[in-house]
């Protein structure tokens, strides 16, 4: 499967790709990789008395965490790589019916200001609903 897959890749100088790369993938500096698990980085995903604490045992943030972690290392300290990753982390918990508390504000993440509306269909029959992430 992997040589299957290897096979299929395209030589890209700005995406690392290797094969063997199974445990921890981090491209970061440890420095910088720790920088971004704090909870005001994306470590705010797994905060236990975050905006997402409610979200917490029924989607599990480990996975979310990492992924963001890797996602800021490889865009270079990009914020809205930030918020994206977040903002993953609330639709999943919104898809479970959890409600999340604010995690946006005018310094961290543009606010509600600047955040675009959502449609989400709810499967409990009461058609679509507007909402802000």
């Amino acid at each position: 499967v992997v040589a299957l897959g290897g096979s299929w890749r395209a030589e890209d100088a700005d995406w690392r790709c290797t094969d063997g790369c199974a445990q921890n993938c981090s491209v970061c500096e440890p420095l910088t990789e720790a920088f971004y698990f704090r909870p005001d980085y994306c470590g705010i995903i797994n905060k236990t008395d975050g905006p997402f604490r409610d979200c917490r045992a029924v989607v599990d943030p480990t996975a979310f965490v990492y992924s963001c972690v890797y996602d800021m290392c490889n865009n270079k300290d990009n914020i809205t790589t930030l918020c994206q990753a977040i903002q993953a982390y609330a639709l999943a918990c919104q898809a479970l019916g959890v409600t999340i508390r604010t995690w946006r504000s005018h310094t961290f993440c543009g606010g509600c200001s600047s955040v675009p509306m959502y449609i989400i269909y709810m499967s409990g029959g009461n058609g679509f609903v507007w909402t802000f992430l």
